[in-house]
């Protein structure tokens, strides 16, 4: 279980988080541009640190400003997805995804869940954005992270991608259960991927602002369909998936 408490003091406003996220669950952040998400996921990668705050998972503890103890990304069981395809482009695919993973085994695994087992022996440079994406969630996976943190990686992708990915993300999840902390603007997304969804605003917890959101969201769902009655009936984004959020 991923447990962290957080305390930044950043350039227009103070950063204080507490959440925690278990083995198997997929907490996905939304909230306003420029409120802290990208920074949080930095913070729980360890590729910033934070001025105090505790981040554990399960038994070890990642960083303790008190204890002194903070521990680099590369001893942190963490895999960290962008939306920019972070896949080294002198090498094939199936070595993009090898690069971190134990055995080649896990590697042909992972290009058969996601749909690029044919593409292998290409480079990242020539095979599509949706596909390099899919590369770059492999070569996530690959090391068997405790923690996968997401960063808004489908906001560049077609509807038809994005969806396809989501469901493969949930294949995952119920194969090899890990925590999964998922940034997205995208509240629709959000509400079908996450068990949990919450709000963050101006470096906070912002329930409020989140109730706002999908209440609008419903709004612009009923003004669409009644505006094209032959799509009525098409279900809410809200009834893909049960999940909470504060």
């Amino acid at each position: 279980m991923l447990q962290a408490r957080l305390r930044k003091r950043l350039r227009h406003f103070e950063l204080n988080v507490d959440l925690a996220c278990g083995r198997g669950e997929t907490l996905c952040v939304v909230g306003p541009s420029g409120s802290g998400k990208t920074t949080l996921l930095r913070f729980l990668a360890g590729l910033e640190n934070p001025d105090e705050g505790v981040i554990r998972m399960g038994g070890d503890v990642w960083w303790d400003s008190r204890a002194r103890i903070r521990r680099p990304p590369q001893r942190r069981s963490a895999g960290l997805v962008f939306q920019d395809y972070s896949l080294f482009p002198h090498m094939s695919l199936w070595r993009n995804v090898a690069y971190a993973a134990p055995g080649p085994e896990i590697v042909d695994r992972l290009l058969k869940i996601f749909g690029i087992a044919h593409l292998k022996d290409m480079s990242p440079a020539d095979i599509s954005g949706g596909e390099r994406q899919r590369g770059a969630l492999c070569q996530a996976l690959a090391r068997r992270p405790q923690l996968l943190l997401l960063d808004e990686p489908f906001s560049a992708l077609d509807i038809e991608t994005r969806l396809g990915l989501r469901r493969v993300l949930q294949r995952v999840q119920q194969e090899t259960p890990l925590c999964m902390v998922h940034v997205t603007h995208d509240l629709t997304e959000a509400l079908f991927l996450g068990d949990r969804v919450v709000a963050l605003r101006q470096g906070r917890l912002a329930p409020n602002w989140l109730d706002r959101q999908i209440e609008l969201l419903r709004r612009e769902q009923a003004l669409v369909f009644s505006s094209n009655p032959g799509r009525a009936g098409a279900p809410a984004p809200q009834e893909e998936r049960s999940c909470s959020y504060a």
